[in-house]
């Protein structure tokens, strides 16, 4: 009787340690997969940005902006809505292809960074490259940019 009760137990033990062993290997799981569909969400946003300039859908490249989210680098300065169309409007004279690159990557709860590079084969020929930091923000269930800061 005695053996059968520490089986009993043992049994028990063994099997509540397993479901937590489960349990935790499910939030894991769960928490890998939340990652790759936000790596996945960010290719896509990137990949639509890129071919909204190079079919010639500037202001279309603008609303990827929150309406006060900051663009930085050299000389440039925008800040705003307005601000943010006529700067994406002007692409129209340069036209030509853009690549966009992400080297790096993170999310946060409410937030994500990301680096990379931006290469313009300007419709002239002349190229463009530039190396940025951009900062995306989640607001109202969608994700856009709040800065812009290239150099």
């Amino acid at each position: 009787m005695k053996y059968i009760l520490l089986l009993i137990l043992a049994i028990s033990l063994t099997t509540g340690y397993g479901q937590k062993m489960s349990n935790s290997r499910s939030v894991k799981d769960k928490a890998a997969i939340e990652k790759q569909q936000q790596e996945t969400l960010f290719k896509s946003l990137v990949r639509d940005m890129m071919d909204a300039y190079n079919e010639g859908r500037y202001l279309q490249v603008a609303q990827y902006y929150h309406d006060d989210a900051i663009v930085s680098g050299g000389t440039t300065f925008v800040e705003g809505r307005d601000a943010l169309d006529q700067y994406w409007e002007d692409f129209f004279s340069i036209g030509g292809k853009w690549q966009l690159t992400i080297n790096w990557e993170r999310h946060y709860t409410d937030y994500v960074v990301q680096r990379g590079k931006s290469v313009i084969l300007q419709r002239n020929g002349e190229k463009s490259e530039v190396e940025f930091f951009l900062h995306w923000r989640k607001v109202n269930g969608e994700w856009k940019i709040s800065q812009d800061i290239y150099w």
